[in-house]
Formats: C-alpha cells, sequence, structure tokens
C-alpha cells in the first residue's frame, strides 16, 4: 500500500511558488493520488465500497471534481481505470516544469518515478486480488492437515503399556506424545494464518486488521493532513539556533 505523506513531501519540496496556482498544482497532485488509492480500494476492500458505493460518493467526499468524473466516465475501455488519476498528477507535474515550478529536469524526473512508485504499489494490491488460489488448494491443504492428525492419534498411543506389579501398587508407563502436540499446534496454527490470508481484505473478525489504515488514509482528517503538507508546508522553515536544549 502506498504512503500519501511520502507523495505530499516530495511534491511540496520539488514544486515551487507560494502562489496560489502553485498551491493548487501541488494540492491537484495529491489529491489525484488519493483518487487512484480509492478506486483501487473500492474495488479490493468490502468496508471501502461499502464507504463510497458510488462514483459521486468521491466527488461529495473530496476526492474528485464533477469535471473530473465526467472525464473519467467519458473514456471507455474495457478494463479497470485506475492510471487515469495517476495520469492527470503526471500530466500537471508535466505542466509545472514548463511553467517553472520545477525548476530542472532532474526534479521532474523524481517526482514521476515517485508517482510510479505509489501506482505500483497500487498495482500489487490489484495483483493479489484478480489472481486468487485456485479453490481446491485450500480444500487439500485442510483435509491432509486434519487427516495427518487423525493418523496421529491412533499411530502414535501407546497401547502396550508396561505394567510394573509390586507388593504396594501399580506401576502403569504413560507416554504423553508432547512432539504430536507441538506439530498439531505449528500446522494448524500455519493453516490457520494461511486461511485468513485468502481474504485478508474481508469484514471478519479473524481477518487481518486493514481497517486502521484504510480508516487513516480515507478520513478527513488524513486529506487534510496531506493538503496541508502539499499546500503550506513548502518555504516553511524554523529559525537556525546554536544552543541545544
Amino acid at each position: 500500500m502506498g504512503f500519501i505523506e511520502s507523495l505530499a513531501l516530495f511534491v511540496s519540496g520539488c514544486i515551487h511558488g507560494e502562489d496560489d496556482e502553485s498551491r493548487m498544482c501541488r494540492r491537484t497532485i495529491v489529491r489525484n493520488a488519493c483518487l487512484a488509492q480509492c478506486l483501487v480500494l473500492r474495488d479490493i476492500s468490502v468496508r471501502i465500497q461499502k464507504r463510497f458505493p458510488t462514483m459521486n460518493s468521491l466527488v461529495e467526499a473530496g476526492f474528485m471534481t464533477k469535471n473530473e468524473l465526467e472525464k473519467f466516465e467519458s473514456l471507455e475501455i474495457s478494463y479497470d481505470k485506475y492510471w487515469l488519476p495517476i495520469t492527470w498528477s503526471v500530466t500537471h507535474v508535466l505542466n509545472a516544469r514548463r511553467s517553472g515550478k520545477v525548476i530542472n529536469d532532474l526534479e521532474t524526473s523524481k517526482l514521476i518515478d515517485e508517482l510510479k512508485a505509489f501506482r505500483e504499489c497500487l498495482q500489487t494490491l490489484t495483483n493479489y486480488d484478480w489472481v486468487p488460489l485456485p479453490l481446491v488448494y485450500p480444500q487439500v491443504i485442510t483435509i491432509s492437515v486434519y487427516f495427518y492428525f487423525i493418523v496421529c492419534l491412533f499411530a502414535r498411543q501407546n497401547f502396550r503399556a508396561a505394567v510394573v506389579r509390586t507388593d504396594l501398587e501399580f506401576h502403569f508407563d504413560m507416554v504423553l506424545p508432547v512432539m504430536t502436540m507441538v506439530e498439531f499446534l505449528f500446522y494448524v496454527g500455519w493453516m490457520k494464518v494461511a486461511m485468513n490470508l485468502l481474504n485478508s481484505f474481508g469484514e471478519d473478525d479473524d481477518d487481518l486488521e486493514y481497517w486502521f489504515m484504510y480508516r487513516r488514509y480515507m478520513s478527513q482528517r488524513c486529506a487534510e493532513l496531506t493538503h496541508i503538507i502539499a499546500l503550506w508546508v513548502f518555504g516553511t522553515l524554523c529559525k537556525v539556533v546554536t544552543q541545544f536544549v
């Protein structure tokens, strides 16, 4: 999953200018990256899809403008359009270079590479969602593990315990299968973890806690943070002093 704060800091450092046009350029680049992340998470997470059920909900949340929604829907292709907001951000970077807001080609290349790295993180999530494991794989693993321990339940018992008789009491040679118990804990535990990873973006209690990170990225507070980084952090500097606390 891409971290939008890193991209926002990079955009704030490479796109210069304190006028309204420069600030809106930085904000638009970061907002388009957030939009691309929202589009990906809407398709792979049930909770995010419930949070943004339609494209108009993205407009209402501030991740997309009505004009951008019209352009997004006007592009008719047979596959997903996650890359389109990233393309808009790249176009804004190139326009900023032409207008002098980006002072050299090296910073332009670094900005495009940062957007590319952010898109690759989103592509990794979609790849895991697009290529699920075959249904027979978890069935074979489950049957094999449980069948193995059912066999161990009988095969590793000491049916003929040695009996030592004295005048006072009987002594039985009892065997506790410690290694079998350890195997059961490890194998069944690994199997349960693997089953949870099959649908780690679900809503069950056993799924991984991705929802906290989702809420962090999709919340208004995070949007305000990234916009503050893109709008106001550029050029701000504390006074340099020689004293240490």
